[in-house]
């Protein structure tokens, strides 16, 4: 039997990177062809396996073509990210080109002046500060009326009785502090701050009877059931329906008065003898800071992305992004911002933007013994920076270094906290986005 012949490699002639596939081939079935011939001519002998040299050869070539192939893959990928970078990168222009055409936001250096004063009452005592920041004008407004009693007493009958069963008996208000940060103007803020103490003291009045004998809720109350509060907070008939009936007012009275189309967000508390009162739209808070330093939320941003609130703007036609109402404003429920309420066919908490506010109530004591130390209202300027916690602890830990607790030292607790929320300034302006806004805040002493 002649001797087995082992196959041929390709020579020297073979191409550059890769062997011809047909030569491959060919010379592999002329090898099978042979060991097939011999092996037969072996009695009960086994047919050969396959030259492993060739099946080498073969697989390089297949190996090389994936690689091939990946290879293509990879490029035609990376065109298509470098295509989507390159829209990307002409979007970014694109929107930095408006944004470099609108009037700049910030001022060159804030305006760091700060305003402020002080009052007091028999039950309580109050200080406010606001600074302007580097915002280009001032936006907020606010309300500090230690001794609202004075103003809402000869509105009342006597006896006062209320027309709805009320776990809070709002004749018996005491003081009436709100904060008012306006948005594309400050016309409706300004408007807010000097209508809104009438406008809840004669719905007051008309709900214990004076007037019209009563009033009735306009729309459901909207309390929202928030994960982590730990206050009860019923939504009281009586106070829930003063305090919804006085926003709905305050929205009408803007209405055809505001020139600029601006709108705020409202966050008012009224101080009574046994608990506090707080309704609230739009993103400024109110807080409790209690004897250990911790904060007592009443009242919680409206935020276009909440699931409730979202749910509303998308039943009335609108959408959100960036959590944003169409797009543009940060906040779902605010006083004004008329363009956003214009759908005739809705009624008005079910626009795009309602003014119905969150009504929140909690005891100041409890048996007999009082909880808290001071009441904080005050606008995002202050809460963009720090958390209600933080804040609390912040004022209660500047308070508590000074010899005494009046006004005055109100007052300069307030700026402090304004200048401590400053953004710095950097060789471009603002050093960073958090405390850039106007900054207003109430402390009341309890």
């Amino acid at each position: 039997m002649p001797p087995k012949q082992q196959p041929k490699t390709a020579g020297k002639g073979s191409k550059k990177g890769g062997d011809d596939i047909d030569a491959i081939l060919s010379e592999y079935t002329k090898q099978v062809k042979k060991d097939v011939a011999a092996s037969s001519s072996t009695a009960g002998g086994a047919a050969a396996a396959p030259p492993s040299a060739s099946l080498t050869l073969i697989d390089r070539k297949r190996s090389h073509q994936a690689l091939k192939e990946q290879q293509e893959r990879e490029k035609a990928s990376a065109a298509e990210r470098q295509i989507e970078q390159r829209l990307q990168h002409q979007k970014l222009q694109a929107m930095l080109k408006a944004l470099m055409e609108q009037p700049r936001p910030f001022l060159n250096s804030p305006s760091t002046a700060l305003s402020g004063t002080h009052a007091a009452s028999a039950h309580l005592t109050c200080g406010w500060g606001a600074m302007q920041g580097w915002r280009v004008n001032m936006e907020d407004a606010h309300i500090m009326l230690p001794d609202f009693a004075s103003s809402l007493a000869p509105l009342l009958p006597t006896p006062a009785s209320p027309t709805t069963p009320s776990n809070v008996d709002l004749s018996k208000a005491r003081g009436l502090f709100a904060v008012f940060d306006g948005h594309s103007g400050d016309q409706a803020a300004k408007k807010c701050g000097a209508a809104l103490p009438a406008l809840i003291a004669t719905s007051i009045r008309d709900h214990y009877g004076a007037a019209i004998g009563g009033l009735s809720s306009p729309a459901p109350l909207l309390a929202r059931q928030v994960e982590g509060c730990d206050v009860p907070f019923p939504c009281d008939g009586g106070a829930g329906v003063i305090l919804h009936n006085a926003y709905k007012r305050l929205d009408d009275a803007l209405l055809n008065k505001v020139t600029d189309d601006s709108g705020a967000t409202a966050v008012t508390v009224i101080v009574t003898d046994k608990h506090v009162v707080c309704a609230s739209v739009g993103d400024s808070r109110a807080v409790l800071c209690r004897k250990d330093g911790k904060a007592t939320p009443l009242s919680f941003d409206h935020k276009p992305d909440d699931a409730e609130e979202k749910a509303r703007i998308e039943a009335a036609g609108g959408s959100v992004s960036s959590n944003r109402v169409n797009g543009r404003l940060a906040m779902s429920r605010a006083v004004g911002d008329h363009s956003y309420k214009a759908d005739k066919g809705l009624p008005y908490d079910k626009q795009l933007v309602t003014c119905v506010p969150d009504v929140r109530i909690a005891p100041l004591q409890e048996a007999g013994v009082p909880m808290y130390d001071y009441l904080i209202v005050a606008c995002d300027g202050i809460f963009d920076v720090l958390s209600n916690d933080e804040l609390c602890q912040l004022v209660k830990s500047k308070l508590a270094a000074m010899p005494s607790v009046a006004g005055p030292q109100l007052v300069t607790c307030c700026h402090d906290i304004c200048n401590h929320c400053l953004a710095p300034s950097g060789p471009e302006g603002p050093t960073r986005a958090h405390g850039t806004d106007n900054m207003t805040i109430i402390v009341v002493r309890l």
